[in-house]
């Protein structure tokens, strides 16, 4: 039964190989119709050298409503990975948008906060992502908060050092 699974994934210490070509970790990745809350997680180390892809320390992926617990990401601490928390293909709604809130991301590469959209023609791309009082710190080379979907709101975070791009990136060429 596709979106069956549900968790709550807490109190969690994810550590990843490190920089390797070998395979593009995902520390945390909850996909295919399943949903979970992800709450105060330590996760870090994740570095794919092999070019085209890269590790996310904590991944959901295509997952939309309806919910009997919508998805979040809260609480948690992010650091050394390409991409620290990544929605991809992933939706709530307009009386019920997905949190993430309040975590502690440091040292991402391409984003510390990755939000990119199912995309036209997909039947979505209404994606409602609340992205709230994150602490985001050494993104480089590229962005802070990435935002390449629709209907979001980016409210109360601090973004230090974000030295590639911006710090809060909205673009509708994702």
């Amino acid at each position: 039964d596709l979106g069956a699974a549900t968790a709550s994934i807490t109190k969690n210490t994810v550590t990843g190989l490190g920089p390797t070509g070998v395979i593009a970790q995902n520390g945390i990745q909850v996909a295919y119709g399943a949903t979970a809350t992800v709450t105060t997680n330590t996760v870090s180390n994740l570095i794919y050298t092999g070019g085209t892809y890269g590790s996310s320390g904590i991944l959901l992926y295509g997952s939309e409503p309806p919910y009997a617990t919508a998805p979040s990401v809260v609480g948690n601490t992010v650091t050394s990975a390409q991409y620290a928390v990544v929605l991809e293909a992933v939706s709530g709604t307009s009386l019920a948008p997905l949190k993430v809130t309040g975590n502690k991301i440091q040292d991402a590469q391409f984003a510390g906060v990755g939000l990119y959209s199912v995309g036209p023609g997909s039947g979505s791309g209404n994606d409602y992502i609340d992205v709230a009082s994150n602490n985001i710190q050494n993104t480089n080379p590229d962005d802070g908060i990435d935002a390449c979907s629709d209907y979001n709101t980016i409210s109360g975070n601090t973004l230090i050092n974000s030295t590639g791009e911006s710090a809060i990136h909205l673009d509708g060429t994702c």
